[in-house]
């Protein structure tokens, strides 16, 4: 069951993307729904490869599952907490660097 659980948290993630889609303001200028075009696009293309992903883990929902297993490994959480440090520090460094 917890194969599960990842496909889920991004099927309802697509959800209230696209339902905040719905709600930002419309443009003054020109079609009034062309800021919504791409947002509401990458909305259903997650919900759409969200569903896509449930199936077929729910097919393979009797196998075992070793993906929390393999995250508490020293390798993985050396990778882990190596990503957010460099993306603070590419963070804290981007506008210094002119962009």
């Amino acid at each position: 069951m917890s194969r599960l659980v990842f496909p889920v948290l991004l099927i309802l993630f697509g959800l209230i993307y696209l339902v905040l889609t719905i709600n930002i303001l419309k443009s003054n200028i020109g079609d009034p729904n062309s800021p919504m075009y791409f947002p509401m696009l990458v909305g259903l293309l997650l919900l759409i490869m969200s569903i896509i992903y449930f199936f077929q883990e729910f097919k393979k929902r009797h196998e075992d599952f070793t993906a929390f297993s393999q995250l508490l490994e020293r390798k993985t959480f050396i990778r882990i907490v190596l990503t957010i440090v460099l993306t603070v520090i590419y963070a804290l460094i981007f506008e210094r660097l002119g962009f």
